[in-house]
């Protein structure tokens, strides 16, 4: 199990269709700058590619951080994708919480990750 960015837009077409149906019907109910709507979407695209990249790009107690610990970090996401019944939310963790859906071993595995040895520009392997 090891997703790619790809990944995150890997739809079947009536999916994709359901799934960005919403983005017309949204400009036209809420009114809203075109600049302001293609910055989000923007946003989204790269949230989504990061969620889905593999490798854990949050540094080291960012997931227990009293403010940080929020926002969803590629660990949690991919959690969500290896143990199914879990991990739902995408962009803040809180909700999994609220809602008792959040995988018990994510901080221990965010942990891990970020514990991990990196290897440097140089070829080197440090602790990060």
């Amino acid at each position: 199990h090891n997703p790619t960015p790809f990944t995150a837009y890997s739809f079947a077409p009536p999916e994709a269709a359901l799934v960005y149906a919403f983005a017309p019907i949204f400009f036209i109910l809420v009114p809203m700058h075109h600049n302001a709507f293609i910055a989000a979407m923007l946003i989204q695209i790269i949230r989504n590619a990061m969620a889905h990249c593999g490798y854990e790009l949050f540094p080291r107690g960012w997931a227990e951080h009293p403010i940080l610990g929020i926002f969803a970090t590629v660990t949690h996401h991919d959690l969500h994708h290896e143990k199914s019944g879990g991990n739902y939310a995408f962009y803040f963790t809180f909700w999994d919480r609220v809602m008792g859906t959040e995988h018990p071993e994510y901080i221990e595995r965010f942990n891990r990750a970020t514990k991990a040895p990196l290897k440097s520009i140089r070829g080197s392997v440090s602790e990060a």
